[in-house]
């Protein structure tokens, strides 16, 4: 299946190229229907450098007076172009090459000599095998959008400052761990606390600013989570994806405890995927509705001392009501 991903991604690359050359001519085109000198001093740009790079090869011993000579006369052309697209009302870098990734140049590969993938082609790979443009993110949900007025200002039994006071120090957290992350000192979180409270919303702002940041997190509930290792199990589907549990950056897996429980596999392999993360340093966010006594109780004491690890997991609890109940009064 990766295969097949990266062949797909190295067409899609490589449309992308035509496609910035189609736009690359468009504005040749306009800049040029505005002040004609511009598609002249372009053209004669172009020939320049052509002959000069002839004549260097012909000459390898005149080739850095050839190259000194040429920088200045390309230079000046540049300023003379800059100048006349600012004149014409265009952005002065109007006619630099357009690229959707500047760093790798859509060709999806950076290194010179050795080639590795350069982070924007990782995430479409990573995306392509979860089957899910999006890694099972909800893009709008971050932490731009993140809202503190949704959530109840009036004070709690639990917490006299409020559920908006306490949701907007949850929040700076999860924003701080996002910020940070790979580097955390404790590299879980463990979202606990009642359907409603935000724990989902948060979970999609992290994914999105370590998706900004260059790194992969793939989202799933933990109902999808057993079916990609029921499958694994049972020698179906595609085995890459439950690789990918074991090998993505960050696991996200949401609404834990909601999952069947299958017996002699569900708790296993679980297990495995939680020590297996956890030996090789990689991220794992949960979240919850059952309390910690409940989790001991459903996944047995030694998955559970997995999850409820405190020398590597940070424990956030969510408090107060429904914000759903809020929004719909």
């Amino acid at each position: 299946m990766k295969d097949r991903a990266l062949s797909e991604l190295r067409t899609e690359y490589e449309s992308q190229r035509a496609l910035n050359r189609d736009e690359e001519r468009r504005r040749l085109e306009q800049a040029s229907a505005l002040d004609p000198e511009i598609g002249r001093l372009t053209e004669s740009r172009r020939r320049l450098f052509q002959d000069n790079a002839r004549e260097a090869f012909a000459n390898p011993t005149k080739a850095r007076d050839i190259s000194g000579s040429l920088a200045d006369e390309l230079q000046s052309i540049a300023r003379n172009i800059r100048g006349r697209l600012i004149a014409a009302g265009l952005p002065e870098d109007y006619l630099q090459p357009v690229y959707r990734c500047p760093i790798c140049r859509d060709f999806g590969y950076v290194g010179e000599p050795i080639h590795e993938m350069c982070d924007c082609m990782k995430r479409r790979v990573y995306a392509k095998l979860c089957h899910d443009p999006g890694l099972g993110i909800a893009a709008e949900e971050n932490f731009g959008a993140w809202d503190a007025g949704v959530f109840d200002p009036a004070p709690l039994p639990e917490e006299p400052r409020g559920q908006r006071a306490y949701m907007i120090r949850a929040r700076a957290l999860c924003e701080r761990f996002a910020n940070s992350f790979p580097n955390n000192e404790k590299h879980n979180l463990l979202f606990t606390g009642a359907s409603g409270l935000g724990k989902t919303y948060l979970l999609n702002c992290i994914a999105q600013r370590v998706l900004e940041r260059g790194y992969t997190p793939w989202k799933l509930t933990a109902y999808e989570l057993m079916g990609i290792l029921r499958d694994s199990y049972f020698e179906r589907g595609d085995p890459q994806r439950a690789q990918l549990v074991l090998d993505t950056q960050l696991l996200i897996i949401d609404d834990l405890g909601t999952e069947p429980i299958q017996e002699n596999l569900t708790i296993p392999q679980l297990f495995h995927v939680f020590n297996e993360r956890r030996n090789r340093r990689l991220s794992t966010i949960v979240s919850t509705n059952l309390a910690p006594t409940e989790i001991q109780a459903r996944y047995t004491e030694r998955l559970a001392s997995r999850l409820l690890d405190q020398r590597t997991t940070i424990f956030l609890k969510f408090i107060g009501k429904d914000v759903r109940l809020n929004l719909s009064e």
